[in-house]
């Protein structure tokens, strides 16, 4: 899976997946501070405005680098993990029934691309693979 990836492209854009959940998780575990006059917001969530858009940058920056479709999951991984862990260590904004199935959803679909997308190969190696298939077929057929 990782055999056209490049090391700094992968290590740049893991950087930045980690950058973005840590972000949704500062800024989840904020709530909804400041929305009316008076109301402080918890610490680290002007840290964690500043990482998010921060990460998502990081993030494409290491995909144009090499690190294609691992630090695509990330990002999905980083939203899903990002609120599933505001979810389970504090309370999100919108209500404690948001989290779980945001959350959940994203690492599905981080799992679906990396699934879908993670084990590409080339048309040679597919190309390779079938007339090998297709010989041991023949090989077999002829013992019969």
């Amino acid at each position: 899976m990782l055999k056209d990836h490049k090391p700094l492209g992968l290590l740049i854009g893991l950087a930045g997946n980690v950058m973005l959940a840590a972000a949704l998780f500062l800024m989840l575990e904020g709530g909804e501070c400041g929305r009316r006059a008076g109301t402080a917001c918890a610490p680290g969530t002007g840290l964690g405005a500043l990482l998010m858009p921060a990460g998502i940058v990081v993030s494409f920056a290491g995909m144009l680098l090499g690190g294609y479709v691992v630090t695509i999951s990330g990002l999905f991984f980083a939203v899903g993990l990002g609120t599933l862990a505001a979810t389970a260590f504090g309370t999100v904004g919108p209500g404690p029934w948001f989290g779980w199935p945001f959350g959940l959803s994203f690492v599905a679909i981080g799992l679906g691309l990396l699934r879908l997308f993670g084990n590409h190969r080339t048309a040679a190696e597919r190309r390779a693979q079938r007339k090998a298939r297709a010989e041991a077929k023949k090989a077999a057929s002829r013992r019969v």
